[in-house]
């Protein structure tokens, strides 16, 4: 049932394709973001120019990342999300979100809070609010 509703979603023609769980799904299996971006950033001998770099090997990683799950042919899921909003790294999470939901199903686990298009990580009232309003998105 809830693959259904999912693959009606995904087929209706948005322009991203975004779908937050917040109960992780063993069906589709997610790339644990903050484990292999840590353990990547430890292998810097610098931390000059740490936002490039992390930039470099968040994309190298998250391209790697997709995967083939049925039905949905090919997807980017995502899990322990933390690290994108470290304030050293600059970078942009709502970037993130738009520029890998274009051409595939984007899945993120969200252990935050999601209310009227705006995601909270952490909480609504101690977290960082991020605007998805014109992301196109369901939440399971």
């Amino acid at each position: 049932m809830i693959f259904n509703n999912i693959n009606q979603y995904l087929h209706s023609g948005s322009r991203n394709k975004i779908v937050f769980f917040k109960e992780k799904q063993s069906e589709i299996p997610c790339f644990d973001v903050g484990f292999h971006l840590a353990k990547a950033l430890e292998k810097l001998n610098s931390i000059k120019h740490i936002s490039f770099r992390t930039e470099e090997i968040l994309e190298n990683m998250l391209n790697k990342a997709i995967t083939e799950v049925e039905p949905f042919d090919r997807i980017l899921c995502l899990t322990n999300l933390g690290i994108l909003f470290e304030k050293d790294l600059k970078l942009n999470f709502r970037l993130i979100l738009e520029e890998y939901s274009k051409d595939i199903p984007l899945f993120v686990h969200w252990e935050g809070q999601i209310e009227n298009n705006a995601l909270y990580f952490l909480s609504k009232a101690k977290g960082i609010k991020i605007d998805i309003n014109d992301l196109s998105h369901i939440t399971l």
